[in-house]
C-alpha cells in the first residue's frame, strides 16, 4: 500500500499535479547559503551581450551588440555598438554615473542610482550590477519567507521598499525578482535559461521590466570570470565637446563632467 502511494505521488509530480516546495525556514537558509557562495566565488564578470531596449524616452525600440564588464560592489561599464560605431556608453563606479550617446554627442552625469531620471533608460547601471551578481534591487542582509509563496523569499529595504525573489533548481538559483513599494510592484526582472559557463552557473538572458518606463534585456553570448577589470575600466567615457547634462538641472562644460 505504501509502495502504491509513493508511486502515485511520483506520477502526479511528473505530470505537474503535485508541486514540491521548500519549507519557509528551509528555503531561507538555502537562499542565504546560495547568496554567500555566489558572493565568495564571483567578484567580477566580463561578457559579450545582445542588448534589447524598448523605452519611450529612449528614442524608441532598439537592439544592438554590446560589451559588459562589472565588479562588485557597484561598478559597471556597458557599451552598446552597431558595426564599428558606439550607440551608447554607460558607466558607473558605484558613486557616480556617466551615460554618453555619441550620435547626438550627449553626456548625462550624476549620482549613481538616478540615471533613469535623465537618460530615459528603464533600468539604471547600478540595478544591472546587482542583478548580475544575484542581489537584485539591493537584496542584501537577512531574507524572510513569504507566507503562501513557498518558493519565494523577501528582503526589506531601509527605504521601506521590499524585494521579493523566487528560487528553484539544483544548485539553488534565483529565477525572478520584484521590487515593491507602497504595496505595489514597481519593477521586476527574470533570469532565463541558466547554464554552466566556464564552471559557473549563469543565465542566458536577464530581462528587466520597468513598467511604464520600458523594458531592457541582456542576452549573454560569451561570459568570462577570470579577467579582472583593466585599470580605467570604469572611468568616464571619452566625450569631447559633448553637450553635458548634470541631473538635467544645468548645462555644464564637457570638462566639468569628469
Amino acid at each position: 500500500m505504501i509502495v502504491r502511494a509513493l508511486f502515485l505521488c511520483l506520477c502526479l509530480t511528473g505530470l505537474g499535479f503535485v508541486r514540491p516546495a521548500f519549507g519557509g525556514t528551509d528555503l531561507v537558509s538555502r537562499v542565504e547559503t546560495a547568496v554567500e557562495a555566489r558572493r565568495a566565488a564571483l567578484r567580477h564578470v566580463s561578457a559579450e551581450v545582445v542588448v534589447r531596449l524598448d523605452a519611450p524616452a529612449w528614442s524608441g525600440t532598439g537592439t544592438c551588440e554590446g560589451r559588459l564588464v562589472a565588479e562588485r560592489p557597484g561598478s559597471l561599464r556597458l557599451r552598446g555598438y552597431a558595426a564599428v560605431s558606439t550607440v551608447f556608453d554607460a558607466v558607473t563606479d558605484g558613486t557616480r554615473f556617466w551615460v554618453h550617446v555619441p550620435g547626438p554627442n550627449l553626456l548625462w552625469v550624476g549620482p549613481a542610482g538616478r540615471e533613469a531620471e535623465l537618460v530615459g533608460l528603464p533600468v539604471d547601471p547600478g540595478t544591472i550590477v546587482g542583478a548580475l551578481f544575484g542581489e537584485p534591487y539591493g537584496a542584501t542582509g537577512t531574507p524572510r519567507a513569504i507566507l503562501g509563496k513557498p518558493d519565494w523569499v523577501a528582503w526589506d529595504q531601509a527605504d521601506g521598499a521590499e524585494v521579493r525573489t523566487r528560487w528553484s533548481g539544483s544548485p539553488l538559483r534565483i529565477q525572478e525578482a520584484e521590487l515593491w513599494s507602497d504595496g505595489a510592484r514597481v519593477a521586476k526582472l527574470a533570469y532565463h535559461d541558466w547554464r554552466k559557463r566556464r564552471g559557473t552557473w549563469w543565465p542566458t538572458t536577464i530581462a528587466f521590466d520597468g513598467g511604464s518606463t520600458g523594458t531592457f534585456a541582456l542576452e549573454f553570448t560569451d561570459v568570462r570570470f577570470d579577467r579582472a577589470p583593466a585599470t580605467g575600466a570604469f572611468a568616464p567615457p571619452e566625450a569631447a565637446d559633448a553637450h553635458v547634462f548634470d541631473l538635467g538641472l544645468a548645462d555644464l562644460p564637457a570638462g566639468d563632467a569628469r
